[in-house]
């Protein structure tokens, strides 16, 4: 073999070879693109559990559920799916296979679910396993946090649609155990937050951070003499790597425009309510912070992002800061 012939062998395996590697890493790239693509369509589908080494009514399987074109899917397709029925062994469908979803819409944070008759004629209790089980899986999509269930077009749950607060504290559906965790409050004149170690029940398939949030602003917040803000606050809280997202509700933001100002305040200084409204982030704040594994908080209203609140910048992730006086 000639000097050129060997080269033109030699040119001819790195073609090849290169060409293969190109192949290969393309091959790497959709195989990785398809996987994350997937992962982004993991859901958490809920149903009752049958399981002997469960001490909860309620367990959940993870599937794949995709929309059209392999985009994320609606609520509708979400709930389709869910009506399906579990493929998990221990684990079985509430819904009798004559339910039937009528049809679904979202609004303002509320997903409206329509089911046939059939659904209204499940005893209280089945009803009640059947909700949460609806309830849980629809709050799985981004910006539901409240679920309006009917039958035939008639209303199931009254006026007020089912929230997070129907279902994280019924030890009926969930093991619980008990712990203590440090919360903070602001003080009464809001110039500081105090602290104190507070026995709480936890739930399983609702984080501790979850728990610290609703106890803050359904339980502890509104009992406070002296805070003027509103209960109802709480939507929602989850977490990804070391950062809380908490979406509350947008009543935080509101203030009464038409108030008088005191002899004391000019249109530069906060409100009470702003100042006890940017305390109480605080406290959140510190709250998740104590639990180890959250480093920031990130917080929405009614799902939107704001860029600030009183003084506090809301356009990036809060943590702890040095200025505020804690005691």
């Amino acid at each position: 073999m000639t000097q050129q012939q060997r080269h033109k062998t030699v040119t001819g395996i790195i073609l090849i070879a290169s060409a293969l590697l190109v192949l290969i890493v393309v091959a790497l790239y959709l195989a990785l693109s398809s996987k994350v693509k997937y992962q982004e369509n993991e859901y958490k589908l809920y149903y009752v559990s049958e399981s002997a080494d469960r001490n909860s009514l309620i367990g959940c399987e993870t599937r794949i559920v995709l929309g059209e074109d392999g985009a994320a899917p609606s609520a509708e397709q979400l709930l389709a799916a869910l009506l399906d029925g579990p493929s998990s062994a221990g684990l079985f469908s509430p819904f009798p296979s004559d339910v039937q979803m009528k049809s679904v819409s979202f609004n303002d944070g509320v997903l409206y679910v329509d089911l046939n008759g059939r659904y209204a004629e499940l005893d209280a209790y089945e009803r009640n396993l059947a909700d949460c089980c609806l309830f849980l899986t629809a709050s799985g999509l981004d910006g539901v946090y409240a679920l309006s269930i009917s039958a035939d077009g008639v209303p199931l749950c009254g006026d007020t649609p089912l929230t997070r607060q129907n279902f994280i504290t019924d030890d009926s559906f969930f093991y619980s155990y008990e712990a203590e965790l440090r919360l903070y409050y602001p003080s009464e004149d809001f110039s500081e937050l105090c602290s104190y170690r507070y026995p709480v029940t936890l739930y399983e398939d609702f984080s501790a951070a979850e728990t610290v949030v609703y106890l803050l602003t359904e339980q502890i917040f509104p009992l406070l003499p002296h805070s003027p803000l509103p209960a109802g606050l709480f939507h929602s809280v989850r977490i990804s790597s070391d950062i809380a997202y908490v979406d509350l509700s947008s009543k935080l933001l509101i203030q009464d425009e038409a108030a008088p100002l005191s002899d004391s305040e000019t249109d530069d200084e906060l409100s009470p309510e702003e100042h006890a409204g940017e305390m109480f982030l605080h406290a959140i704040v510190y709250s998740l912070t104590e639990l180890g594994d959250i480093h920031d908080v990130v917080f929405s209203f009614d799902g939107q992002t704001v860029e600030r609140y009183a003084d506090l910048d809301l356009s990036r992730p809060i943590q702890r800061y040095d200025t505020v006086p804690v005691r």
